[in-house]
């Protein structure tokens, strides 16, 4: 960062000076261009280090190592759900509203966390696999 900030002060500079010669008059450089880029690289600055403590922070949703872990969660109505919660070894059925949350048990099998996504239902999904099909049809036809 630091040498990307000197390369670009250089070429300011050469650039600044080149005008000076070729207007024949001079240029004061305190009066427009290295101010405003300094400016730019304190404010560009100040946005890295708050994107890096932001990051870094566990109340603004950055890393934790509080040892829970949501495993599953499902919408049971507009404000409730049910969360499955990774407590150390064990875990738990959380049933969570707008006012509370209420253990309601512990799983005695736990289960895993699952990268598919869950199967498309009803009308569309059927639609969705007869474009899909259409699709790769026309490829190999094509091929």
């Amino acid at each position: 960062m630091r040498q990307a900030l000197l390369i670009l002060l250089a070429m300011l500079l050469t650039h600044v000076s080149h005008a000076q010669d070729v207007a024949g008059e001079s240029v004061a450089i305190g009066n427009g261009l290295l101010p405003m880029v300094l400016n730019l690289a304190l404010v560009l600055a100040i946005i890295v280090l708050l994107g890096w403590f932001f990051s870094r922070s566990s109340r603004f949703g950055g890393r934790s190592d509080s040892g829970l872990d949501i495993v599953a969660t499902r919408m049971v109505g507009n404000r409730e759900r049910l969360i499955v919660v990774q407590v150390g070894d064990e875990q738990v059925l959380l049933g969570v509203t707008a006012q509370t949350i209420s253990p309601l048990l512990t799983l005695d099998k736990p289960i895993t966390k699952t990268a598919d996504c869950p199967p498309l239902a009803g009308a569309f999904a059927e639609r969705l696999a007869a474009m899909r099909e259409k699709h790769t049809t026309a490829q190999e036809a094509d091929s």
